[in-house]
């Protein structure tokens, strides 16, 4: 008797909690049959596979190879784990408390002599019986299979991951599931509103994100994409790729305990007369209906603004504001008799507040896109295409495991650069009314995103975002990308010392040579070549991709640098030619029958930007079939045409060259405006 009353004042009735058990122990049976067949089975069949290629004693010693074959299963790289994860918890919230969707069931229930808050703790603890004992057998069975097979290479620390990460993510769908079914009163929309709400903060995310963008030039939407992560369904799909921090565990853990406690504040409150209600609580009419009509209207503003036509985007939002608002008023009143005046008063009144603010963000009143820190305030700058790597840790990042590693942020310390970027900066704000006007239309073709963070030295950060034309701002591009603090941040081959390179293979672009260089004083020639190159590469070299080949330099530490071999790279040409190997380091004239260079008829297609090879020649005979080309076979022509051919990102092409190889494929290039040979000019007249 005394441990059944400290039960009792625990807050869980034994009885209650022994009925929901024999009434839904099916579903935790099942669950635990499909996460056998899920995970303990598959361990079974793989070692099966295994045991059939190899013998037993091979086997054994394989070790961290086979670990490749079993740890994707203890980091939820399975679809069957995932479906489980996402759809038995809340299963399990909606059949505990189904009884708050029928009114015969509520008032039974709560008639019995038992508190709100007993009934509730009771019912959370059942589920958390029904989930929890699957998976932890679930895990003592598969550790055992591991052990007992001798499988090596499956570190206890990812077993006792996988079963941390699979509870919490099992109880945190759970109480939130349990939490909805509070606030409403239709198990569909129980159901329903759960898994909204579970993708809320990333679809609420990525929509404001959207719309901001649309609105207040400069907003850096690409730093504040690290949050669509946090919502939980998504969440839990990529953490085979990126595993939990322990923040993030906090945090959820946080989140589940507010759940907990709004859900048994709500329980104490709940009418029983509400069940069949979509909202069980009128003070939250007006929330559900005003933040389904906002999200509505966010997502209808980024559908339309896809036409880049702010007409469009203001009618995306006003249909989508008047769906969401109406519907849910629909879905409120259980009735399609909702057009009357004060309904209609309630949408004007959102309606003009959204005006308003939308008024306010395209004249800036808060001066937000005029804003830029002052120079004297500025420690270090962030300057790239995006934040990734100022946001993601570079040990975190996906390099092959000999990869050469450096911290790949890059953020300027010299005083010189720092102005030369807040001189940048300012050029784009003076600008902003005309990108901003170019950015509303789909004429983007030479643009580059430009992500800035300023470092203040009082220790705040501001975050700024531009997608700009590259070619527009060259002026204030070029004294930065031609700095050698620039160049640090950017090649890895100057951050090393020639002694610490071993071997160098050189990998020649399309013809499938290649060159070994193993000896330690023309390595280290090598190295140094392609450092000078490095240094004194210009802007225009710099923003321009086309190459020869790829580089491939082995450390002394293990390690490797990958880099290209560019066409402007004087230097390192001149060396490989000095050892007799450049012919076997690049595309020569040699390895050319002929080239065909003709007007590039739509030039903003990406295909005619990228260096493409064809095992046959169908590109070349349809330009040659064309009749409009210039054909080039003069030796000394197609040497011009294969140094200045490009793919570069940033410039228009107005002319495609393709280049018919002896061995009968097709590589195909360009000629931007600055590249064009003069020959080429004076056949098409231009």
């Amino acid at each position: 008797m005394p441990s059944k009353t400290s039960f009792i004042k625990a807050g869980i009735n034994g009885g209650i909690l022994r009925n929901d058990i024999k009434s839904f122990g099916w579903l935790g049976a099942a669950y635990l049959l499909a996460l056998l067949l899920s995970f303990p089975l598959t361990i079974l069949m793989i070692y099966s596979q295994e045991q059939q290629r190899v013998n037993a004693n091979d086997l054994l010693n394989q070790g961290l190879q086979l670990a490749d074959h079993y740890l994707p299963l203890f980091q939820f790289n399975s679809e069957l784990q995932l479906i489980l994860f996402l759809t038995v918890p809340i299963l399990t919230g909606l059949l505990l408390f189904r009884y708050l969707q029928s009114r015969k069931a509520a008032d039974m229930i709560h008639s019995l002599p038992v508190r709100r808050e007993t009934l509730y703790n009771t019912h959370i603890l059942a589920g958390i019986i029904l989930l929890f004992v699957p998976i932890i057998i679930t895990a003592l069975t598969s550790w055992a299979l591991v052990l007992g097979l001798g499988i090596e290479g499956v570190p206890f620390k990812a077993m006792m991951m996988w079963l941390g990460v699979a509870l919490l993510f099992n109880l945190l769908l759970f109480i939130c599931t349990v939490a909805v079914g509070v606030l409403t009163g239709i198990s569909t929309v129980q159901g329903a509103l759960t898994y909204i709400l579970l993708l809320f903060p990333t679809g609420f995310m990525v929509l404001l994100l959207d719309n901001l963008n649309t609105w207040l030039f400069g907003f850096p939407s690409g730093f504040y994409e690290q949050s669509l992560n946090f919502s939980p369904l998504t969440r839990l799909v990529e953490i085979y790729s990126n595993p939990l921090s322990g923040t993030e565990v906090a945090v959820y853990l946080l989140i589940i305990a507010a759940i907990y406690l709004l859900g048994i504040w709500f329980y104490r409150r709940r009418r029983i007369e509400m069940t069949g209600n979509a909202i069980a609580f009128e003070a939250l009419h007006p929330v559900f209906k005003y933040g389904v009509a906002f999200c509505t209207m966010l997502l209808g503003g980024s559908y339309f603004s896809s036409q880049y036509s702010l007409g469009w985007t203001y009618f995306g939002y006003f249909l989508g504001a008047f769906l969401g608002y109406y519907l849910s008023v629909i879905l409120i009143n259980k009735t399609w008799q909702v057009f009357n005046r004060q309904v209609a008063r309630g949408f004007a009144a959102y309606v003009l507040i959204i005006v308003v603010a939308l008024v306010g963000l395209n004249y800036d009143v808060l001066g937000y896109e005029k804003r830029i820190p002052s120079l004297a305030n500025v420690e270090t700058v962030y300057m790239d295409y995006s934040f990734h790597r100022l946001i993601n840790d570079p040990e975190q990042q996906d390099y092959y495991s000999d990869q050469y590693r450096r911290t790949p942020k890059m953020i300027y310390m010299g005083p010189d650069n720092i102005g030369r970027i807040h001189q940048l900066h300012q050029a784009i704000i003076a600008n902003r009314a005309l990108e901003k006007k170019q950015n509303s239309t789909n004429n983007t073709y030479n643009n580059r995103y430009v992500c800035l963070a300023y470092q203040l030295k009082n220790g705040n950060v501001v975050y700024r975002s531009y997608y700009i034309p590259q070619d527009q701002y060259a002026a204030w591009f070029k004294p930065i990308y031609e700095s050698q603090e620039h160049k640090r941040l950017l090649y890895d081959i100057l951050n090393i010392a020639p002694e610490q390179a071993d071997f160098i293979q050189i990998n020649a672009n399309f013809v499938g040579r290649n060159v070994k260089i193993g000896s330690p004083a023309l390595v280290k020639e090598a190295v140094q070549a392609l450092q000078r190159d490095a240094q004194t590469r210009t802007y225009e070299e710099i923003t321009n991709d086309s190459s020869w080949a790829d580089i491939e330099i082995l450390l002394s530490s293990g390690k490797r640098i990958s880099l290209a071999w560019n066409k402007g790279d004087t230097v390192f040409e001149d060396y490989l030619r000095r050892i007799n190997q450049l012919n076997n380091s690049r595309i020569m004239v040699e390895d050319i029958t002929s080239a065909l260079v003709g007007k590039t008829a739509t030039p903003s297609t990406p295909a005619t930007r990228v260096i493409t090879t064809k095992e046959d020649g169908t590109q070349y005979r349809e330009m040659e079939e064309s009749g409009e080309y210039l054909k080039i076979t003069d030796p000394q022509q197609l040497e011009i045409c294969l140094k200045v051919s490009t793919f570069s990102y940033w410039q228009e092409p107005i002319y495609t060259i393709m280049f018919l190889l002896n061995n009968g494929n097709v590589v195909s290039g360009a000629f931007t405006s600055e590249t064009i040979p003069e020959f080429v000019k004076a056949h098409f007249g231009q």
